[in-house]
């Protein structure tokens, strides 16, 4: 790992050249371990080619079927974690498991949300204000923002995904696509 492009949403770099997405695993702890430094092995991920839009850089992503294996840790100290960004977390895996996003959907949101803060806070509201997890009557200021193109891009009510079935079904099926092309769905 060579770099942190969003700690809450779960997105590193890799070797300076390629993008890894961590929110397809539901490894909460993990995030706190992987900084630059960090040496893993990635085990059977899913390879997006960017096409342009909200990434330049072809993306990694493992699912659930895949494997993370911590094979160094970083002598780096851990930068420390503003309390924005641990309540904004909540609010990208609410996106990842509730929402049922795709990975460029997932990537053009996480860009939204960090345009919208950098517009937005703390003017108008606190960032854990406006990244803060939603419950059924009370969206979270981020999800309302979004919420009209992502409804549209991903309509509503689909079923939740199912970890466990998401591991052990062959044929493989989840939200990733194995080598597809990255294009983002709208600017």
């Amino acid at each position: 790992v060579t770099g942190v492009l969003s700690q809450p949403a779960g997105l590193y770099e890799v070797d300076g050249q390629l993008a890894l997405c961590l929110a397809y695993q539901q490894f909460h702890s993990l995030r706190k371990v992987v900084r630059p430094g960090v040496s893993l092995e990635l085990q059977d991920v899913h390879l997006l080619q960017s096409v342009g839009g909200g990434t330049r850089r072809p993306v990694l992503a493992p699912c659930l079927h895949g494997a993370i294996l911590l094979r160094g840790f970083s002598c780096q100290k851990p930068e420390t974690q503003s309390f924005y960004q641990a309540q904004g977390t909540s609010l990208f895996e609410q996106l990842v498991w509730e929402r049922q996003l795709g990975l460029p959907l997932y990537l053009w949101a996480t860009k939204a949300l960090e345009e919208l803060a950098s517009k937005l806070c703390p003017h108008m509201l606190r960032h854990h204000q406006l990244l803060q997890h939603s419950t059924p009557g009370n969206p979270s200021p981020g999800l309302q923002l979004l919420a009209p193109v992502l409804d549209v891009l991903s309509p509503p009510g689909s079923m939740r995904r199912n970890a466990h079935k998401e591991i052990l079904e062959e044929p493989h099926h989840c939200p990733l696509q194995k080598y597809m092309r990255l294009q983002t769905p709208c600017s």
